[in-house]
């Protein structure tokens, strides 16, 4: 039987049982045909959640086919996992560095989501999760190899 993705992914970040508020993350949607596709970034509320709805993956993956066809094929179920990208305040800054130039409305809303994240106290961190699951809700644990800051 052929499973479907969820209809939210739901994911949930905690370091020492509790839940990280404000944390800055990036989702890629891995395609077993082409590129993947970006996520982000997201910003997790208040109970150290996001919530990404299947209408903005799959505006995502169209939007990413009409700039670049070359690049991207195929749609939700052509793709096998989310890998989760939780970087270091560092990495987030270059990352800024990098993408001004070219797309400085998203270099800008990054800066200004850097102000207000949590990222400074946790080491960055890569989960992949197979898709699609049977979990409703998805949890990074970003303490499970002493990835909290002292």
């Amino acid at each position: 039987m052929n499973k479907t993705w969820p209809s939210v992914i739901r994911i949930i970040f905690k370091s020492e049982n509790v839940t990280v508020p404000s944390l800055l993350v990036y989702l890629e949607i891995l395609s077993r045909l082409k590129n993947n596709y970006s996520i982000g970034p997201c910003l997790t509320d208040d109970d150290g959640e996001v919530k990404i709805p299947r209408d903005t993956i799959d505006a995502t993956i169209e939007r990413a086919k009409e700039i670049s066809p070359m690049d991207y094929k195929g749609n939700l179920e052509d793709c096998v996992g989310v890998e989760v990208i939780v970087e270091t305040v560092d990495e987030l800054n270059n990352r800024i560095l990098r993408g001004g130039k070219f797309y400085p409305k998203e270099a800008k809303k990054l800066k200004d989501l850097l102000i207000k994240c949590t990222n400074t106290k946790y080491l960055g961190k890569r989960v992949v999760i197979n898709m699609p699951t049977d979990l409703e809700t998805i949890v990074v644990d970003l303490t499970s190899s002493n990835l909290k800051k002292k």
